[in-house]
């Protein structure tokens, strides 16, 4: 007896939005403002019950992706990537507005970008999607919430992607009232996400690491449980951040793949040492500060008759020299490690921006603002560092 075909899933079949679907009733009940990433209002959340629950097929042209989806870095998915993709399966979730300047209904993604993208590569003129609701609070940042809570689920967030995204509900349920503070407010969510709360907490102390360790985490090639190592009290100062990132950039350029524990760990063993050293270092200063300074009290000591006064026979003033060189040294040491993050922080934006439109635009507007004016700042620091080199002493 032959055996009978194996039966494939196929895209559930939906009907095409009416032109009565595209009228609001006067009465209908609003939300918040739908924002974009220039934070202009371009719509109001507005519902549709007759709309809700229902599976319907929505033309793309009608159809908008969040600016801030919580998974970042998104690129656009070619038409050959798309090609080997299955047809849709599951309805993206969808939140109706009305338009700001026509009045027109429109659907805002909650949870199926990703699909939307695909569709979109494929050159699809409609999309299956659900139409929903929160009667509770229809605001971006709610919808933000259910968005993160969706990618959690269906695990679409690297783990930086899910730290920013909990640091954004955090503060905002913070700021509305809806926590009394922090830790309330990562209880709440961890119970939102289905995670217990030191996952949450653990997840949001990834922030504190250079964008390098992150970047290495991004990519898989760091494990979270190793990036944590890095992410205490202890390796908290920019400067050990920043000396964390040049070493673990070095690494990264040695080795290939999964960086492996044993070179994660003898990194922070160094860095931990010298931490340490520095600590030590500064605590014997200011002991030997103490004790010179009870020495001064008991009196002067007068040079010698014949003695020469100038700077460069006396053995403290040496030893001053070698302090004021050695402090010039440290500050250029520093300056060098600042460059070397300030230019992985360049290249790393531009790779993220690629091929993002949305992104390009915001960056150029920051460009107008704050870091233009940063950049404005730092040229004319190096124009004075060297116009004092050039001058004569």
């Amino acid at each position: 007896m032959s055996k009978a075909p194996r039966q494939t899933e196929t895209q559930p079949s939906a009907p095409v939005l009416s032109d009565a679907d595209l009228i609001f009733s006067p009465d209908a009940q609003t939300g918040g403002f739908v924002t974009d990433s220039k934070r202009e209002v371009i719509g109001t959340f507005t519902r549709k019950p007759d709309l809700e629950g229902r599976h319907v097929m929505i033309p793309m042209g009608l159809i908008m992706p969040r600016y801030d989806q919580p998974r970042r870095g998104g690129k656009q998915i070619s038409r050959e990537e798309a090609k080997g993709t299955e047809k849709q399966l599951y309805p993206v979730k969808v939140v109706p507005f009305k338009e700001e300047e026509t009045g027109a209904v429109k659907f805002m993604i909650v949870d199926g970008e990703r699909r939307y993208r695909k569709a979109e590569a494929r050159g699809e003129e409609t999309l299956l999607c659900e139409v929903i609701w929160d009667e509770e609070s229809p605001t971006m940042e709610r919808f933000f919430l259910m968005a993160t809570v969706a990618n959690v689920v269906h695990k679409d967030l690297n783990p930086i992607d899910e730290a920013l995204a909990y640091r954004k509900i955090i503060d905002a349920m913070v700021k509305n009232g809806e926590a009394e503070d922090e830790i309330r407010a990562r209880d709440a969510l961890a119970k939102k996400v289905e995670k217990n709360a030191d996952y949450v907490r653990d997840r949001v102390k990834l922030l504190m690491l250079n964008l390098t360790i992150q970047s290495l985490v991004v990519s898989g090639r760091l494990a979270v449980n190793h990036a944590l190592k890095m992410a205490t009290d202890k390796f908290a100062d920019k400067d050990t951040q920043r000396i964390l990132g040049i070493r673990f950039s070095d690494l990264a350029k040695e080795k290939e793949g999964k960086l492996k524990p044993r070179d994660i760990d003898r990194i922070i063993r160094t860095v931990e040492k010298g931490i340490d050293e520095q600590a030590l270092s500064q605590s014997s200063s200011g002991r030997r500060k103490a004790a010179g300074t009870g020495r001064k009290k008991s009196g002067t000591v007068q040079p010698r008759k014949g003695s020469s006064s100038r700077r460069s026979s006396s053995p403290a003033s040496v030893e001053g020299d070698d302090i004021e060189t050695g402090n010039v040294q440290m500050q250029c040491n520093l300056l060098t490690s600042a460059i070397a993050t300030l230019v992985g922080r360049i290249d790393q934006l531009a790779d993220t921006v690629e091929g993002d439109r949305m992104a390009k635009i915001l960056v150029k507007k920051m460009l107008q603002g704050n870091l233009g004016i940063a950049i404005t700042k730092s040229n004319k620091a190096f124009e004075k560092l060297v116009k004092v080199l050039n001058s004569e002493e």
